[in-house]
This record gives C-alpha cells, sequence and structure tokens, in this order.
C-alpha cells in the first residue's frame, strides 16, 4: 500500500478572511486550510465582488469517478453545477483497446482530446460510415442522433466531451491557475480561482474574465454553440461612448478615460501585478 501524502502548513502560511484594506476577521475555525490556500480570491473576494451570483466553477477532482475495466469517466451537469442548464461536460479515460460503445444523443457532442490516441465512428440514418483517427488537440463533432463511438489506441486516450444546445460558455482548464470574474446585470459580481481539471461555465450575457495569476501559462478551452466567435471588449465599449457618459455615470476622471483603447485587445498585462519569472 503506498504511503499518504503528508501536508506540512506553517502558522504564518494559514490564510486568513482578511482584505488589506482591514475589511474581515480571523477565521478561527473548524476549517479546511487546504481549500483556503487553494481558493484565495474566495477566502478574501476582491472589492468589486458584490451581490449574490451563482456558483460558476466545479473541479473534475470533486465529481464521482465510475471505474470500468477499460477505462473511466466522470462528469459536471445540472447535478454538480446547477447553473450549468444547457451544457454538461464528461471527462473521459479509455486504456488501450477500451471502447465507448456505439450510442446517440439529443443534443450536439464536441469533443476535445487532452491524451493520447483514438478511433472514432459515425454512422447516420443513410448507412454512410466515418472512421478517423485522432490525438492531443485534435476535435469532433457528432450532430444530434448520429450514432457513434470511440476507442483508445496504443497508449490509451483521454479526452473531453460536451453538450450545448444554445449560447452559454462552457471552460475547461487545462493548465496553470488563475482567477476568474463574471458581472452579472444589476451591479452583482462573483470571483472565482481556477486550475488545470476545472470547469467554469458563464451563462449567456454575463460578463467576465480571466486572469492568469500563477507562474505558468494558463491554458483552458472556451466552448458555445455559434457558428461565428463575438465577444464585446467592455474597455473598447466604453471608449467609444462620449466620455462624459461614462465619467458620470462611473464617477471616474480624466486618467481612467484617457487609458481607454478604442481598439480591442484579447489579452492584456494586468497593471500593478506582478508576474513571476518561470526561466
Amino acid at each position: 500500500m503506498s504511503e499518504p501524502f503528508e501536508f506540512r502548513i506553517t502558522a504564518d502560511e494559514i490564510p486568513e478572511p482578511i482584505r488589506e484594506d482591514g475589511a474581515g476577521a480571523t477565521d478561527p475555525g473548524p476549517r479546511d486550510i487546504l481549500r483556503a490556500l487553494e481558493n484565495p480570491n474566495m477566502l478574501v473576494p476582491p472589492e468589486t465582488d458584490a451581490g449574490t451570483v451563482p456558483n460558476l466553477r466545479f473541479s473534475f477532482s470533486d465529481t464521482h469517478m465510475t471505474l470500468k475495466y477499460g477505462g473511466w469517466s466522470r462528469q459536471i451537469s445540472m447535478r454538480e453545477l446547477p447553473v450549468a442548464t444547457t451544457i454538461a461536460g464528461v471527462n473521459m479515460r479509455l486504456t488501450p483497446g477500451g471502447v465507448r460503445e456505439l450510442h446517440w444523443h439529443k443534443e450536439v457532442e464536441f469533443c476535445f482530446m487532452t491524451v493520447g490516441r483514438a478511433r472514432i465512428t459515425a454512422v447516420d440514418q443513410n448507412g454512410k460510415n466515418f472512421i478517423a483517427d485522432v490525438g492531443v488537440g485534435d476535435l469532433w463533432y457528432f450532430p444530434p442522433g448520429i450514432p457513434h463511438s470511440f476507442q483508445g489506441l496504443e497508449e490509451g486516450c483521454e479526452f473531453l466531451l460536451m453538450w450545448h444546445p444554445n449560447n452559454d460558455e462552457f471552460q475547461y482548464f487545462l493548465s496553470g491557475q488563475g482567477r476568474m470574474t463574471a458581472y452579472a446585470a444589476n451591479g452583482v459580481a462573483r470571483t472565482f480561482d481556477v486550475r488545470a481539471g476545472d470547469v467554469g461555465y458563464i451563462p449567456f450575457c454575463y460578463g467576465h474574465y480571466i486572469q492568469n495569476t500563477g507562474n505558468e501559462t494558463l491554458w483552458y478551452i472556451e466552448v458555445f454553440k455559434s457558428p461565428n466567435y463575438a465577444d464585446i471588449s467592455l474597455t473598447q465599449w466604453m471608449a467609444l461612448v462620449p466620455k462624459q457618459i461614462v465619467s458620470s455615470n462611473l464617477n471616474v476622471g480624466p486618467e481612467l478615460m484617457d487609458s481607454l483603447r478604442k481598439e480591442k485587445w484579447a489579452v492584456v498585462k494586468f497593471p500593478g501585478y506582478t508576474y513571476q519569472d518561470t526561466e
């Protein structure tokens, strides 16, 4: 039997729910210190968090694992993440030769390969079939009602399956760590810590951003049903609105107004944040 992991935490490493401005108080417990260390932005939320936003994050590490002789699977659906009313995700591993037998869905199926290689097959109502071998980084897509199956090749495979009938956003974090803030109507917002293996879910029309807070690249995929990718930049939006409207609504001065850009930048460096040198 393998030895258990040992975690040693010194007293000065125990985080407390106290913000730099003095808001909050110590937590004498009982508490899960390891979870607090994993979620610093939930333990001490940014001042911009406000109101009530439902939980938008769930980790595959907290799901029930279904074990079979040909591999394993675990899923995140409305049962684990109640806000996920339109998209469900399954993380599956197949051993070499392991098969997910022929099946079909009422919804479309989208998949992203994360480990190994697999062979996928599909058959339509006219008796036409499709067979292809896929590897890391490959995608597949099966329309509703199309019977399909997949089999692990060589070293086996691992992949993420998703179903979605409309435009909410499903995120799967592949590496690194960060934080995600989502804001909805009526001035409510909430921040979540995210890391590899987590699923994030953004309801339709929720504004949001993701920031890399670690010392390695943060990789994640976004999935939503649309023939074209589209987003709206809050910075660009405010820059294209008359300045007096923005400044009076937000009660901000010329320093912020002059920093707004009329061009959309998909990725920016967070001002004032020190990124650790990974070399």
